[in-house]
């Protein structure tokens, strides 16, 4: 339930209507479009362009990537994430590819597509001055 209710805030978030229903009555789709079943998430405005839709919604993470406070504030605020605020890296990843960004207490906060792989950013954490994720690159949750 827990990853149903994560991907339907997404969605919202996303400028998209969820609805949620049972399928065991007869016609449960139709049933749930009609309004007499089922639970509605209404969508959002979204000032997001289509290319962070599909980065968040399109995408499949390879690994996560752990901010500390400062670095989780600085993505909130539509900055690009260095490495000297990453606490941890999860997963094997190429450069390109997406990766959640998580807080300290293991909320996911955000995707992003990064600008090193998992390897070049274990070697180089604490380092100042090195982007991780463009903040073109990162979509908050």
């Amino acid at each position: 339930m827990l990853s149903k209710l994560t991907f339907t805030r997404l969605a919202t978030n996303l400028g998209i209507h969820v609805i949620m229903c049972g399928l065991k009555s007869p016609s449960p789709i139709t049933d749930a479009l009609n309004k007499k079943t089922g639970s509605w998430f209404y969508a959002q405005k979204s000032n997001l362009k289509n290319r962070q839709k599909w980065l968040a919604s399109g995408s499949i993470t390879l690994g996560n990537i752990k901010l500390d406070k400062g670095a989780a504030k600085a993505v909130a605020e539509r900055k690009s994430l260095l490495t000297v605020g990453i606490t941890g890296i999860e997963g094997s990843f190429a450069t390109g590819e997406v990766v959640q960004l998580m807080s300290e207490d293991d909320i996911i906060i955000g995707i992003a597509k990064t600008k090193l792989s998992s390897a070049e950013l274990k070697k180089q954490l604490k380092e100042r001055n090195i982007v991780a994720a463009h903040a073109n690159d990162i979509v908050l949750v």
